[in-house]
């Protein structure tokens, strides 16, 4: 009975030892679980955090959006402007063009209307000198 109770005692060290290496390990494996629990969190953290930028990078991603679009509508309609007024610009150019020639006529017959007058003053001025001289003979003559 006495091996039999070394033998029970052997077992039972054993087991102890088998006990402390497995709290050992247990007390490892706590520690490792508290660590990666902690690693989690701290990620959880970060992912909200990244959530939220995203959310924030989003929203503003859409009002950049809505601005754009209203520039490219505002762009759109200065170009309409621009086109409309070019074609204006274009137009009084054109009335530009045919008021200098109606102009251009009217210097031309103002400058043939001065010949004539110029003509009819030289007319007159030797009508005048033959009335004169008409005027010298006929009192002459009497």
């Amino acid at each position: 009975m006495g091996r039999l109770v070394a033998s029970k005692d052997s077992e039972i060290a054993n087991l102890n030892k088998r006990i402390d290496a497995c709290e050992g390990e247990l007390s490892r494996l706590r520690s490792l679980n508290d660590s990666t629990q902690r690693k989690l969190s701290d990620r959880e953290i970060e992912l909200k955090r990244s959530n939220e930028e995203y959310e924030h990078v989003k929203s503003k991603n859409e009002t950049l959006q809505k601005v754009i679009y209203k520039q490219e509508e505002s762009i759109k309609d200065l170009e309409k402007t621009c086109k409309e007024l070019k074609n204006n610009l274009d137009l009084k150019v054109s009335e530009l063009h045919l008021s200098e020639d109606k102009v251009k006529a009217k210097d031309s017959e103002i400058s043939t209307h001065k010949e004539k007058i110029e003509d009819a003053n030289k007319l007159i001025e030797n009508n005048k000198q033959m009335i004169a001289w008409l005027n010298t003979q006929v009192s002459e003559q009497k």
